[in-house]
């Protein structure tokens, strides 16, 4: 047989990318971009919840390239040299995925991966913003790819702006040549040049908003739904959407891309059929959710607190020499160290929940190694604010938690904001609420209920209905 011709290998797509291997976890969804796009993006697997990567599936030097840029955003957090915190700060997004691609590129420089000096440097035309210049100068200057700025982007740094981005540069290549964790070294560096470089009012930079537009069978889902009649049943509904890849695909952009529209607003544009059954009602939206930072200063329990030793017949530690005694005893004699329920639990603190600061102690009693967050609406019923009030181990004062109830005192308003906050927590995902969400002036529409249901089976999160309920679960 003949070889084929070199044009086969140039226009078709032959590899089948395996995350999993640089992650060191799984499973992962797969995704490519549209024809001529080099746009890449990865989310790391959590716990019930499947990881993301999306990236040119093409043998092109500039599509292998955004392939081995993300396996090396895996390999990072693989080999814990970064970690959540960062993507939990309040840093702007954009200086985040700058100084994480900088350090990611100088862990693949080190890693000998020469593919990466291929990668596509994006120059808007229009990017007249100090801000959106210097991050696209350090990746530039990194990849050592000067010579491509744009003649619209150099005039907006002066000599002391270029100096202080070498600076930030020459100590990012030295993160990704270090090892262990450098995560806070990161932010202190992301939030300083932050600080320095202000984006314009006007401007918003093309790194803070990554488009997802999926290729592949879910790329067109149209058709993946019936028309809905106006009597149609909301529970079937939310059978039907929470089963389809295009309805997964509109949850992702609004969790992890920082969609400004609300989950109705894109569903209605990406299945036309919803149209007979559900509308853009401007009442019927979530409210502005703001957070709140609380202090965490009293102890209530520690890592060391949250670990027990229990029996087993296998084990590196002979810790209960009496179980080894066989017939009078069960022969349990090793000694095994299980780790008591972190992860993160979101608690609806509208009146309809009636929770006090006792209630919370208890829960962290329970459940140490979690972060509690809670949530309600302000007095208006226009607005409602989140609070972290425990967190590795520590709890916020009861002085400061009954402050943060007088300010707020509200219905609930903001679930929808704050389930998607959830979403980019830390997992096993809990949310204590009786499940009546409300909107803005703390009314229910019906759009308000099958969006949170539907974020709340996309990424595994489950509900109980009171503290109680939750915490006999643990028995």
């Amino acid at each position: 047989m003949k070889n084929p011709p070199k044009e086969y290998y140039t226009n078709r797509v032959t590899l089948r990318p395996i995350p999993s291997v640089a992650a060191g976890a799984g499973p992962f969804d797969v995704f490519q971009p549209n024809l001529g796009s080099k746009n890449g993006l990865t989310a790391f697997p959590e716990e019930n919840v499947r990881g993301v990567f999306f990236a040119p599936l093409d043998i092109t030097p500039e599509g292998l390239a955004v392939r081995v840029h993300e396996y090396g955003h895996l390999a990072i957090k693989k080999n814990r040299l970064i970690n959540n915190e960062i993507f939990k700060s309040d840093i702007d997004n954009g200086w985040v995925q700058t100084v994480l691609d900088v350090v990611v590129n100088s862990f693949l420089w080190k890693s000998d991966c020469r593919e990466i000096k291929h990668l596509p440097l994006t120059v808007p035309p229009d990017s007249r913003d100090r801000a959106s210049s210097a991050q696209i100068f350090l990746r530039a200057v990194h990849l050592r790819n000067e010579h491509e700025l744009h003649k619209n982007v150099l005039p907006f740094l002066s000599w002391l702006d270029k100096l202080c981005l070498h600076i930030a540069l020459y100590r990012l290549t030295k993160i990704g040549r270090a090892k262990g964790d450098q995560t806070r070294t990161v932010i202190a560096i992301a939030r300083k040049l932050a600080e320095r470089f202000k984006y314009s009012e006007n401007n918003t930079t093309y790194m803070h908003v990554l488009a997802l537009t999926m290729t592949g069978k879910t790329s067109d889902t149209s058709e993946e739904l019936p028309n809905f009649s106006k009597s149609e049943g909301l529970d079937r509904i939310i059978d039907l959407l929470s089963k389809s890849n295009g309805v997964a695909q509109v949850l992702d952009h609004v969790v992890h891309g920082n969609q400004q529209q609300s989950i109705t607003e894109l569903l209605l544009d990406k299945f036309p059929q919803l149209t007979t059954r559900l509308t853009k009602e401007k009442e019927g939206r979530w409210g502005s959710m703001s957070e709140s930072r609380l202090p965490l200063s009293k102890h209530r329990a520690t890592k060391r607190a949250a670990i027990q030793w229990y029996p087993g017949y296998s084990g590196g530690v002979f810790r209960y020499p009496h179980r080894a005694l066989l017939p009078s005893s069960d022969g349990a004699c090793f000694g095994t160290r299980i780790k008591r329920i972190g992860g993160t639990i979101l608690l609806d603190c509208s009146g309809s929940m009636r929770l006090k600061f006792a209630d919370i102690q208890k829960l962290l009693l329970k459940t140490p190694l979690a972060t509690i967050a809670c949530y309600r609406g302000t007095t208006d019923s226009m607005n409602g604010s989140l609070a972290i009030v425990a967190c590795k181990g520590q709890i916020t004062p009861e002085s400061e938690l009954e402050g943060w109830f007088r300010r707020t005192d509200g219905g609930n308003v903001v679930d929808g904001p704050a389930l998607i906050w959830l979403a980019r927590q830390k997992g096993p995902l809990i949310w204590i609420s009786d499940m009546l969400v409300t909107g803005v002036e703390d009314r229910r529409f019906e759009v308000l209920t099958i969006e949170a249901t539907l974020l709340r089976k996309r990424y595994g999160i489950k509900n109980y209905e009171s503290i109680e309920q939750y915490t006999n679960s643990l028995k």
